[in-house]
Order: structure tokens, then sequence, then C-alpha cells
């Protein structure tokens, strides 16, 4: 087994979102720290994904695109793990399974539209083709 991808944040922030091919297995620290990870540009592999995240006294922001089924299995103290587990209409769909804790921060996992989906809708508002 190779290398697990550490995005790790120590006493400063890290604001990561770029196309780039997800590993298999990748971890996320944020400890005094804040790590932002933007995954709507991202390709992932067939499969299950898996984040290891931890903060301590810190926080990490997950932005998901909804064509990609989540699982979220987290554990708190004096702080919050917060996310939903949705599976997508696509049985073939990638899935990423967030794990971790925090302790004394927060991590967040996030769902929204893909980003070829929000500028669509972008430039059918800016032709009034949808309501503001």
């Amino acid at each position: 087994m190779g290398r697990v991808p550490v995005v790790r944040a120590l006493f400063s922030n890290i604001e990561r979102s770029d196309g780039s091919v997800m590993a298999e297995t990748m971890k996320v620290e944020a400890i005094f720290g804040n790590v932002e990870l933007d995954l709507r540009e991202t390709r992932f592999a067939a499969g299950v994904t898996e984040l290891r995240v931890k903060a301590v006294f810190g926080s990490v922001e997950i932005v998901v695109p909804a064509d990609v089924a989540v699982e979220v299995h987290g554990s708190a103290v004096f702080g919050n793990f917060e996310g939903t587990t949705r599976t997508t209409a696509d049985p073939d769909a990638p899935a990423l399974r967030v794990v971790g804790s925090a302790t004394f921060a927060s991590v967040v996992v996030k769902t929204v539209p893909p980003l070829r989906v929000q500028k669509l809708a972008t430039e059918l508002r800016a032709r009034r083709l949808l309501p503001p």
C-alpha cells in the first residue's frame, strides 16, 4: 500500500479546490487551524473514497457535489461533527466516506449542486431564463 496523502493545517489555513483525481484514502488534519476542501471539481475513482478527518481546536469544511454519495461517521468532544449520509439516484456514482473526530473543533460536510450546474444556473439567470 502506498503513502496516504495528507492535508494538514497546523496554526494555519488551507483552502483547496481543483480538478485533480482524489486518492482512494486521504487524511485531513486541522490543529489550531482551518481546512476548506471544495470537492466540486474533483474527479473521484469508482467505488468508495475515504477521508480521515481530525480537527483539534480548529475546523474542517468539506464541500461535496450532490452527484457523489456521502457517508459521514464522526464524533465530537466540545465541538461538532456534522453532515448527512445520503445516496444518489445513480447506483454507480462514486461514494465519499468521511470518518474522524473533532475535539474543541468543528467538522462540517456540506452537499451542494455540482459546479457545472451552478454555472449553468448563473448563466440562465443572467439571460433572465431563471428567476433571481
